[in-house]
């Protein structure tokens, strides 16, 4: 059986959606990603994705986080990545995409340079 992709939404007290994501990003699961996150970043709130847990990322996937961060840019809002798995940077490096994503770390790395 695929592994899904699990996704847990907490609020800061500064207002921050922190989205600790486990399992897989790929064009099954990519959607998720999508609904859960779109709808935080519409609402104006800075976004970290703690990727620490994603054991794999396909090009949907890649594609679902690109297009987070062009809405967060375009809205003028915040959405970082903390703590990536070596199968997330793998691919993010392989496609010299750190150059253009905000990557922390770790979550409480994300949270202090957002003040939270």
């Amino acid at each position: 059986m695929a592994e899904s992709l699990a996704i847990q939404m907490d609020r800061t007290p500064g207002g921050a959606i922190v989205a600790r994501l486990r399992g897989r990003i790929d064009g099954r699961t990519a959607p998720d990603l999508m609904m859960h996150d779109l709808a935080e970043l519409e609402s104006g709130r800075t976004v970290i994705l703690n990727l620490s847990e994603v054991t794999f990322v396909s090009s949907a996937g890649v594609g679902a986080i690109m297009v987070l961060f062009q809405t967060a840019e375009r809205q003028g809002i915040g959405l970082r990545l903390a703590a990536p798995s070596e199968a997330v940077l793998s691919v993010l490096g392989i496609l010299n995409l750190e150059q253009f994503l905000v990557i922390d770390a770790s979550e409480s790395d994300a949270l202090r340079a957002i003040g939270g």
